[in-house]
């Protein structure tokens, strides 16, 4: 019998439950979700450039190859079942010292964490330090070309995956260790290098990706190197924040009292005051929604999709000088969507030339087809539906906050 298996240390907070959703839980349904997510990724394009292949045909071939890796639940006509191996996983002691971070307010790690994260997991997610081995066993008559499939979905996963809430936006990373002579540790920075330079040996050709795949349009961006996790989480959520945002003139606090009031000149963005001249504005997706929230309706040439929900959906704006938010929704059928981020950003830990453990961030921009061809954003000012527009469809925005605050990989 065949095995394979990779330990992995936290990087960052990671909060992930199951159904006692009060309490963090390593559980081995959710590595196995992620690990489907990194196959697919990494095997779209095989599929799809098959001769006479078609996103349709391609997409049944996958779905089929998947379920006899993974698994799938039985159909009415009983097809389904086992998968090609046993998925377990084994928290191991280490005497790496667990290291909680404060999200807070008004910071970066806080707008990266979004609304309600730090309440997850009874406030107490699975902390930085904690290590966990996955092994796959594999059943009897698995070919080599299986078991390599899988090495690399392991792979990949330990150099940019996550797991839990937030998991794009950088919580919840992880980092594959290597065998010491006395623990395990983390890889030197030479090995990351070439991990991600091995990652781009995987992007396949210009293929067309109707969900989020790995493709010769992928963008690979890496940060500078930091002394913590926190420092590393807060520069990303800074630099997204400002880039996003239009600004403010003033921070309230929940009682609605000025909590911080910006110097003339300046506005106000994650945890300092800084020039406007810094901030990168997208001044036409403030000025439609704000019409939008103002008339209460859509009117050319507000009707438009503002460029920056292409980051992901739901897209909102409040306009405090109005008490008015506008929001823009994905309700296919009726039924509230989300579209997650095609951006994924992931905390990367190493040991540096003097034995130091550094961290760096890398963003993956996975460009896919956003949303199905003709679709509508549903627009709503204070929770009342007031009409569509059309869903964003250009990368620029996610591919111009990259070039200006990252190096490409």
């Amino acid at each position: 019998m065949n095995k394979i298996e990779a330990t992995f240390r936290i990087v960052t907070p990671m909060f992930l439950s199951g159904a006692d959703q009060s309490r963090a839980e390593l559980r081995a349904p959710s590595i196995k979700g992620a690990l489907r997510f990194w196959w697919r990724a990494l095997n779209w394009g095989r599929f799809r450039n098959q001769p006479g292949s078609d996103d349709a045909s391609a997409l049944r071939e996958l779905h089929k190859e998947e379920a006899r890796l993974f698994g799938a639940t039985a159909d009415e006509a009983g097809r389904g079942g086992q998968g090609a191996f046993l998925l377990t996983i084994q928290s191991k002691k280490t005497s790496q010292p667990e290291i909680s971070l404060e999200i807070g307010r008004f910071n970066g790690k806080a707008y990266l964490a979004g609304m309600g994260l730090s309440d997850r997991c009874g406030g107490a997610p699975l902390p930085i330090g904690n290590e966990f081995t996955v092994t796959l066993i594999f059943r009897n008559k698995m070919n080599k070309n299986d078991i390599n499939q899988m090495k690399d979905v392991l792979r990949i996963f330990g150099l940019i995956g996550g797991l839990g809430s937030r998991s794009r936006r950088g919580y919840g990373s992880i980092s594959e260790l290597e065998r010491g002579d006395v623990e395990f540790r983390f890889s030197n920075e030479a090995k990351l290098n070439g991990e991600c330079d091995w990652l781009k040996t995987k992007l396949s050709d210009n293929v067309p990706c109707p969900f989020s795949a790995l493709s010769s349009k992928s963008l690979l961006y890496r940060g500078k190197d930091f002394n913590s996790a926190e420092d590393a989480l807060e520069s990303v959520g800074t630099s997204m924040n400002r880039y996003r945002s239009n600004g403010t003139s003033l921070i309230r606090n929940r009682d609605n009292k000025v909590v911080r009031r910006a110097k003339q000149g300046y506005r106000i963005i994650g945890d300092k005051d800084i020039p406007l001249d810094s901030l990168r504005f997208y001044e036409t997706d403030h000025h439609h929604a704000y019409e939008i929230a103002r008339s209460g309706s859509i009117e050319a040439p507000h009707n438009v999709p503002p460029e920056r929900s292409i980051f992901g959906l739901p897209y909102s704006y409040r306009f405090s000088s109005l008490g008015k938010t506008v929001t823009f929704d994905y309700i296919p059928g009726g039924e509230k969507s989300r579209r997650a981020s095609p951006l994924l950003v992931h905390i990367s830990a190493f040991s540096n030339s003097h034995g130091q453990i550094k961290y760096r961030p890398l963003l993956l921009l996975l460009k896919s087809q956003i949303l199905p061809p003709d679709s509508e954003l549903n627009v709503s000012v204070q929770g009342r539906s007031i009409g569509q527009v059309s869903a964003p469809s250009s990368y620029k925005p996610v591919e111009e906050y990259l070039s200006e605050n990252f190096t490409k990989c």
